[in-house]
């Protein structure tokens, strides 16, 4: 069977012979009256009157017929698919005018008059030349009006009592064949370019429909949005109501993405699409903006901003509830929850870009504050983004001019030892001061800027160790760096770790990486490939905030992990937060399992660390025991412990 694109070009191919037939049909049609009434009238004096009036009145009546079927095609032109009908009356009319054209010249061939029957020769040898230009489109068409027009003049002259009967009958064959094969190269020519025209026109079709629709959704871009948010807005200015722009945002649709693979990412969009369309109402336009971003236009809402914003809010929680439904693909059942941000039109600001912009803040707001919310869009946040890109620019500058630096929180057994540290971030503004990494880990994440940050920390850190490894004492306790997924995932991850040990002469054991649990989810045999090879160095490794997402036991089964860190959410209070203690007590039990050591983090009360002595976490970290520390206090630390126990 031919591809779908291949059948239907064919189809435009045939339909576009079809008319270039019926395009021609006047002239041909004209030609065959003048002509048919020239014969007649040439013959009138040598044929019988009654013949003659015969053929012409039959002549006169097909024609009449074949104008009847142009009309009636030209005052309503047939689709593509509904052409073969009009191609089959075409070619039944071509057959039986040459039959007419081919009986005339059997029956009105004067016997005996050689000038009457070069007339007759040179005037089906001119209606052979007409067909082969206005009949050629379709040559089936050319052939049908030939062949039945030529045969019986051959036969004729091959009945002539003449020495140059045959010779002229051989030749009159002989132009049959090349008038055909000449019919067959003008339809070869009219294909190519019908077919020619047919790809530029689909081209131009396409080009016309990327330019406002979205080429995987079959959805208005986000130009075509913004065009129809500009007539809505009019719209509402006029009648004194309002409309809502709705930004909608996909949460986790990345590791989705990279679960499955990018075919099934975009069938999960496609299907998104398709839930989206089939809910909204007729007068509203659903969008794609851009990869795992959509936005609806809600046109017709209260003219009270407080009651338009309370609609076009019910409309945002059915859109949750919408897309919150499962998903099969590949066997498996996906769930996706959405962010969305709200701006109400119109307003004040004219530009339609801007009024999108307005909702795409307050979807960035959204995600901001956990996955499936809603947020209308307020005037502060565009000061809120200005300040994230200015804060963005100077962390770009952080590592040039040397404002970022590492502290050193201690970690500590049971008797109070200090059996490691983890390594963490700071930067001290020149301007805003210290700044949290709570507000610019995130912008390096999205930025790309962790990975160039990310290896800056990681020789940080050998440096320390190479400092760190004189005595005995501290040969068995080991630095913990955070590692960001996207550094992880780089190709040279697994070689780059190689050089820096070599190059700072680190013992491999002493370094521990933390990883989170949402790498676990993405390409399970990449990570476990990488980690593996770390683990083979003696590289340590540790799931940072267990318990916070998705991992499987089946993954930490597989995986070379060494540590389990519990959540710093999980601690707090957990002596008397009775959820807490519970999970809590869950990943001891596991983490003794499996033989993982256990490390509880944001440790602050006696209470808390009495707590878990008592339920067997042996290891601590948390404002209880240390706050962060600079590096030359945390090896004075050390020291301190290490002459304290001789």
């Amino acid at each position: 069977m031919a591809p779908q694109y291949l059948t239907k070009s064919r189809e435009h191919l045939y339909a576009g012979q079809v008319r270039q037939l019926y395009a021609a049909l006047p002239i041909s049609l004209f030609a065959i009256a003048v002509n048919s009434i020239v014969v007649v009238a040439v013959l009138w004096s040598i044929l019988p009157a009654a013949m003659l009036l015969g053929w012409l009145s039959t002549i006169m009546i097909l024609t009449a017929w074949r104008v009847g079927i142009y009309v009636r095609f030209k005052r309503n032109v047939p689709d593509v698919g509904a052409m073969r009908p009009w191609a089959r009356r075409f070619l039944a009319g071509s057959t039986l005018s040459g039959v007419l054209w081919g009986a005339g010249a059997y029956m009105l061939f004067p016997a005996g008059d050689l000038v009457y029957q070069l007339f007759v020769i040179f005037v089906i040898a001119g209606m052979a030349a007409g067909a082969v230009t206005t009949l050629s489109s379709m040559w089936t068409a050319a052939i049908a009006f030939l062949i039945p027009m030529m045969v019986p003049l051959i036969v004729r002259l091959i009945g002539l009592e003449l020495s140059i009967a045959l010779p002229m009958a051989g030749m009159t064959c002989f132009f049959l064949i090349m008038v055909s094969i000449a019919a067959l190269r003008y339809r070869n020519a009219i294909a190519d370019a019908l077919a020619m025209r047919e790809a530029r026109d689909e081209a131009e079709a396409l080009i016309e429909f990327q330019s406002h629709f979205d080429a995987l959704t079959g959805l208005p871009n986000r130009g075509q949005l913004l065009e129809r948010l500009e007539q809505d807005s009019a719209r509402c200015t006029r009648n004194q109501s309002r409309g809502a722009i709705l930004s909608i945002g996909l949460d986790r649709f990345k590791s989705i993405s990279d679960s499955l693979g990018h075919s099934a990412g975009d069938a999960f969009l496609q299907e998104i699409a398709a839930r989206l369309k089939r809910h909204i109402r007729l007068e509203d336009t659903v969008s794609r903006i851009a990869g795992d971003q959509f936005a609806v236009l809600i046109t017709d809402l209260d003219r009270q901003s407080a009651a338009a914003a309370r609609e076009a809010r019910t409309v945002a929680l059915n859109l949750q509830t919408l897309l919150a439904a499962p998903y099969e693909t590949h066997g498996i059942a996906l769930h996706v929850t959405a962010s969305i941000g709200i701006t109400l039109y119109p307003t004040r600001a004219d530009d339609m870009a801007q009024l999108l912009q307005q909702a795409e803040l307050a979807l960035s707001r959204a995600k901001e504050q956990g996955r499936n919310s809603i947020e209308f869009y307020l005037p502060t946040m565009q000061d809120v983004m200005l300040s994230k890109l200015q804060l963005e620019n100077d962390l770009r500058d952080a590592l040039v001019r040397a404002e970022l630096h590492l502290v050193f929180q201690p970690q500590v057994d049971i008797h109070g030892r200090t059996v490691g540290a983890e390594a963490l971030l700071r930067w001290k503004h020149p301007v805003r001061g210290a700044i949290s990494p709570a507000e610019f880990i995130p912008i390096a994440e999205e930025t790309g800027l962790i990975l160039d940050i990310g290896d800056w920390v990681l020789q940080r850190a050998c440096e320390m160790l190479c400092k760190w490894q004189p005595s005995d004492h501290e040969q068995r306790a080991r630095l913990s760096v955070n590692v960001s997924p996207k550094q992880f995932a780089q190709a040279s991850f697994v070689e780059h770790i190689q050089a820096l040990l070599q190059e700072y002469g680190v013992v491999p054991n002493r370094l521990e990486l933390e990883i989170t649990e949402g790498m676990l989810l993405g390409n399970v045999e990449e990570t476990a490939e990488k980690m593996q090879a770390l683990s083979s160095m003696g590289i340590k490794f540790a799931i940072d905030d267990f318990g916070t997402g998705y991992s499987s036991l089946r993954y930490l089964k597989q995986l070379p992990l060494d540590t389990l860190k519990i959540d710093q959410s999980f601690v707090r209070n957990v002596h008397r937060a009775k959820n807490s203690a519970e999970i809590t007590r869950s990943i001891i039990a596991v983490a003794h399992h499996l033989g993982l050591d256990v490390i509880a983090e944001g440790v602050e009360t006696l209470e808390e660390a009495q707590f878990l002595r008592d339920h067997e976490c042996m290891i601590y970290q948390g404002y209880y025991y240390s706050i962060p520390i600079a590096e030359d206090d945390f090896l004075g630390r050390m020291q301190a412990e290490y002459t304290q126990k001789l």
